[in-house]
Formats: structure tokens, sequence, C-alpha cells
């Protein structure tokens, strides 16, 4: 009777100890999505009012590459994407985001000129041109990683100071947002879309029923 007694408060402090103290699962920054298509396993952050990938997309489909052929590069970077394959890349009820989602992103870590240093992650930048630590602070757990970019001419370059990732830009057409060592985050237009840069999926807006 006094053991089944002892298990019974020993199941239910365990119960209360699980709704006092969240698990990585049910916290905003340590929520999953398992990409149905092969099983890959990412972090994802929900940022003011959108919820984000907090990894580089790593599925492979035609039109992708490693950095520097190197799989093991994969496990923390993903992989890299032309442009054709970045538009089709992300997984259901994800989608590549447009600029003006980069600059909801990038309005709420406070403007161009200090959102790099949030976004980025902790450990694993560098500077271009001092060769010192050019790590963030990652307040928000995007952790954005310097995984550089794959040219034309199938060299690659930029890796451990720059990161670049795909957006779908506007009507005007394509476009990337990168971050560059310290440097501030901004965006090119137009880029090659044969060139290979990184794919952050954001999930897509669910309508509110009246």
């Amino acid at each position: 009777m006094e053991i089944v007694i002892v298990v019974t408060i020993v199941i239910a402090l365990a119960l209360l100890l699980n709704r006092i103290i969240p698990s990585d699962e049910q916290t905003e920054q340590g929520s999953f999505f398992i990409d149905p298509r092969d099983g890959k396993k990412y972090r994802t952050v929900k940022i003011g009012d959108q919820v984000w990938m907090a990894q580089n997309l790593n599925y492979y489909t035609q039109g992708s590459k490693y950095y520097g052929n190197d799989e093991s590069n994969s496990q923390r970077y993903g992989r890299l994407y032309n442009w054709e394959a970045a538009m089709k890349a992300c997984p259901e009820g994800w989608h590549l985001p447009s600029d003006a989602e980069w600059r909801e992103l990038i309005n709420f870590a406070g403007g161009e000129e200090i959102a790099g240093t949030k976004l980025k992650a902790s450990f694993g930048w560098s500077d271009a041109f001092t060769g010192c630590s050019a790590n963030g602070s990652d307040i928000y757990g995007f952790s954005a990683l310097p995984g550089g970019y794959g040219c034309l001419d199938g060299s690659f370059i930029r890796f451990g100071y720059s990161g670049d990732w795909w957006s779908a830009g506007t009507w005007l057409g394509p476009s990337i947002w990168y971050i560059f060592g310290n440097k501030t985050i901004d965006f090119s237009r137009n880029p090659l879309k044969d060139n290979l840069y990184s794919v952050r999926c954001v999930q897509d807006v669910v309508p509110h029923s009246e």
C-alpha cells in the first residue's frame, strides 16, 4: 500500500513539473518540424508574427549541392541551391520568403544596421579582413551561419564569414539577403540564378476563420 502511494506521488510530481518546466519542444525557440519527404528534423523559431526554420534547408533536389561538394558541411550549414531549385525546395506548409517577409524579420530585429548581429549564431563567424571573431548574439534563436555560396564556374567562396540566403524577391526578380562578417544585413537584387545560396523557409500564414 505504501509503495503504491509513493509511486502515485512521484507520478503526480513528474506531471506537475512537466507543466511548470516546458520541454524544448514546448518553448517558442525549441519547436521542431520534421520534413516528411526525407525525415530530416529542423528547429523552428517564432519571431514576431513569423515562424522560421532556425536552420538552413538540407533537402536534396536537382540544382542543389554541398559547399565544396563536401557532404559533412550539410549537417551544420545545409545545402546550397540555385534559383530554380530554391523556389520549390521548401516542404508543404513552408515557402521561400519574399523580400517583404525578410524585411519584416529584419525590422522586428531592429533594422538593417543591427539585425545582422541579433540574427547571427553565437559561434562560427569570422571577420573576412581581420580573421577575428564576428559572432552574433542570436537573441531570437534564428542562428544564421556563414555557409558561403557556390559560383557559376563551380567554385565555392566566403565560407566562414558570409551567409547568403535566397529570397523569392518581387516582381522585379529574385534577390538574396546576406550578412558579411561584422557588417549589417543587406540585400542584392537579381543575382545570377545559377549561383548557389542557402535557403531558409518561413511557414505559410494560415488565414484566421471568422
